[in-house]
């Protein structure tokens, strides 16, 4: 019966929906976000708990001083950098793309 802050209408929100039903928990949900940081903001306000990717977890401990209570290996979330040329040459697009290789080959 803890309280969860959840985000509305995405695929994490799909997968969250499932793995509770599947470990029987029944969670207090105080609020449903489309807006991620607007979410973020109200755990680090202490409203609820809330999920968020593992490679973010350096940076919202740093910026919002929140802090891991557990780990759900079984959720996973994919992203995607479309580019219109083969060779991605922007240096943001190439740094996602490496960041996220090495996050995904770890």
């Amino acid at each position: 019966r803890a309280p969860f802050l959840l985000p509305a209408q995405s695929g994490l929100r799909r997968n969250l929906d499932q793995w509770f039903e599947e470990q029987g928990v029944k969670p207090h949900i105080v609020g449903e976000f489309v807006d991620a940081a607007l979410l973020t903001m109200f755990g680090e306000a202490g409203e609820g708990y809330f999920a968020a990717p593992t490679f973010l977890e350096p940076d919202l401990q740093r910026k919002y001083k929140v802090k891991k209570v557990g780990k759900i290996a079984t959720i996973k979330e994919r992203y995607y950098a479309i580019s219109p040329a083969r060779q991605t040459k922007h240096p943001a697009v190439v740094e996602i793309i490496s960041e996220a290789q090495n996050i995904f080959n770890e």
